[in-house]
């Protein structure tokens, strides 16, 4: 009998790729996606939104005027709305103007009305915008320069973050701040912001480079940067601490003297770059009352629960935004449930926050946490100890915070990115957090204004120059404060008049009360009206009894002849009329804040007829 023999071979167990790895290239498709969409928005509509007051001052500012230049017209001359935007706007177009010539001032002019006006805010940006804009008169080429600094902002961040972490962590901070509801708030705005973030990073890349070369340029490039950021907006002076953790790295390998030597180059650059921005620290200091009055809305008490509600929706903001204009959740959904919904949407952002920050003083490099750290907690610790102590909401104030914005998206890029425990659940997280800044970012387009401004406010100006532009050859009376006058007229047709200060009840002529309207006027400038009124055989009507917009008054005759009655009621139904069809108009596209006859006709209604004269 013949035994066979077989042998087997033992085979090798199988083994599968980490989860990880598989999901990855699905994690890079997705986040090179985020980022794509997100520099997309930062142009996209980019003037569509309303110019709102902080731009009105830009606009002003780059026109090389004052405020108190625009104040010496307050003398009851006659102004046309065209001319005024045409001088104190740069030849910004109202709604009825169809062309305009720009007229920007000069470089000196603009950092002379800057230093004047708001010295709280650097010179740099509006001198790159004066020279950059010049020769447009769109609002849109204005916010351009802003839209190219966050977009290049983001590049710098992914930069800085490759150099600090690797390239995963790089790539998923990049599409944190890409899709950002902050970051791509103020990438649209005619103000510093986006562009000092930007110069933020630069500093902090170059830093990271000088404490590795230690080479002259290097230190140079870094101090200049850091200048720029400084001369930008003083805002940060904020960042510089984290700076510093990054351009006194020790080298390794090296000799205790050739170390500390390379601690004092960091110590002097930064230095440096701060005694380059002392002379507009001593404009700042020159204007200290200035800037206090003009900040003084900040430093107003909102209690320990109004502080705790701001420091969730400023870190929640970050990321996505829940509720509130443009917000996540429609507005029919109920207060209730929208309120719990949000307290545990923004719990979970201040939890990932916590574990970001926690992870990150675990990192091995000490400049590394160090850097981050600082750069998320200087901002937001410095504040709050002035809004505690001091009374204020200062910490809860987004703009205010800008050098905390990449400290936070970097440190919670690094702990999603990590793989250690849970990278599933984590990674997942990060694909949650894309989705729902996404979501805000979908609501946000088709936002009636700027989210985080008063947009009830914005629609009753819209309102209200409707309103004004009803009456045939209208004639606008305020002494209503400058930045204020300029918000409203750029609503108004360029041939709308305006008759400012308080001479304008002695100024107008007797043909010209019929088409005058007293808007927000002070008390003396309304007595005089009132007076001027009474005198001539007439009397003010509040124009409309639904509350909406700025007070605002109509000259009415006390009792018109019975022949003339018909023509007057005709003549005021026929006004009220064409207000509603404005403002049914309004209501039908108010995210593009155009007129647009061709859309939903809405509802015509007569709610003004009280201003009728008495029998």
């Amino acid at each position: 009998m013949i035994f066979v023999k077989i042998h087997f071979k033992k085979s090798a167990p199988m083994t599968f790729a980490p989860v990880s790895r598989l999901l990855w290239p699905v994690m890079r498709i997705i986040l090179l996606a985020t980022v794509l969409t997100g520099v997309w928005l930062r142009f996209e509509g980019i003037g569509r939104k309303p110019v709102w007051y902080d731009e009105v001052a830009t606009f002003l500012h780059l026109s090389g005027k004052t405020e108190a230049q625009l104040g010496r017209l307050y003398d009851g001359r006659v102004l046309h709305v065209g001319e005024l935007l045409q001088e104190y706007q740069g030849g910004a177009r109202s709604e009825g103007a169809i062309i305009s010539e720009a007229s920007f001032g000069s470089i000196p002019d603009v950092v002379r009305a800057v230093a004047t006006d708001e010295p709280q805010s650097g010179a740099l940006y509006f001198t790159v915008a004066a020279a950059v804009v010049a020769g447009t008169d769109d609002p849109a080429r204005v916010r351009l320069l802003s839209a190219v600094a966050s977009s290049v902002s983001l590049l710098l961040l992914g930069l800085l973050a490759w150099r600090l972490f690797d390239q995963k962590i790089a790539l998923a901070a990049v599409a944190l701040a890409a899709i950002s509801p902050l970051e791509l708030r103020f990438a649209q705005e005619a103000r510093p912001y986006a562009m000092c973030v930007a110069l933020l990073l630069a500093s902090a890349l170059a830093a990271n480079r000088a404490s590795h070369t230690r080479h002259l340029p290097s230190w140079l490039l870094y101090a200049l940067c850091l200048t720029a950021a400084l001369w930008t907006h003083p805002i940060a002076l904020l960042a510089v601490p984290g700076l510093l953790a990054l351009a006194i790295k020790p080298k390794p390998n090296r000799e205790p003297l050739l170390r500390r030597g390379a601690l004092h180059t960091g110590w002097l650059a930064t230095a440096a770059a701060v005694t380059a921005w002392l002379p507009w620290a001593l404009v700042c200091s020159s204007a200290y009352p200035k800037i206090q009055r003009l900040t003084s809305w900040s430093s107003e008490p909102i209690g320990v629960v109004g502080l705790a509600r701001g420091w969730l929706g400023a870190i929640t903001s970050l990321f996505f935004r829940p509720r509130g204009e443009g917000g996540i959740f429609p507005s029919d959904f109920s207060v209730p449930a929208i309120s719990v919904v949000s307290i545990l949407l923004a719990g979970a952002v201040v939890a990932i926050a916590a574990a970001a920050l926690v992870s990150i003083t675990r990192h091995p490099d000490r400049s590394t946490r160090r850097y981050v750290l600082l750069l998320a907690l200087v901002p937001w610790l410095a504040f709050a100890a002035l809004d505690i102590t001091l009374g204020g909401r200062r910490s809860t104030v987004p703009r205010y915070l800008i050098p905390a914005w990449a400290g936070l998206e970097l440190a919670v890029a690094y702990w999603m990115m990590r793989s250690d425990s849970w990278p599933r659940a984590r990674h997942l997280l990060l694909m949650l957090l894309l989705a729902l800044g996404a979501a805000t970012a979908w609501r946000t387009q088709a936002a009636r204004g700027w989210w985080d401004t008063d947009v009830p406010r914005l629609l009753a100006l819209r309102e209200t120059a409707a309103v004004i532009d009803a009456i045939p050859g209208a004639i606008v009376v305020t002494d209503t404060p400058p930045l204020n006058l300029l918000e409203l007229a750029r609503y108004l047709h360029p041939e709308t008049s305006f008759r400012l200060g308080p001479t304008a009840a002695t100024s107008l002529a007797d043909e010209e009360w019929s088409r005058a309207v007293l808007i927000a006027p002070s008390q003396s400038l309304f007595d005089a009206m009132s007076k001027s009124a009474t005198e001539r055989g007439t009397r003010l009507e509040k124009w409309r009894s639904d509350g909406v917009g700025p007070a605002l008054w109509r000259v009415v005759a006390f009792a018109p002849e019975v022949g003339s009655r018909w023509q007057f009621e005709r003549q005021h139904l026929a006004t009220q009329l064409e207000f509603d069809l404005r403002r049914s108009r309004l209501y039908a596209r108010t995210d593009h804040f155009r007129f647009d006859p061709d859309k939903r006709p809405g509802h015509l209604h007569v709610a003004a007829m009280s201003m009728l004269p008495e029998e």
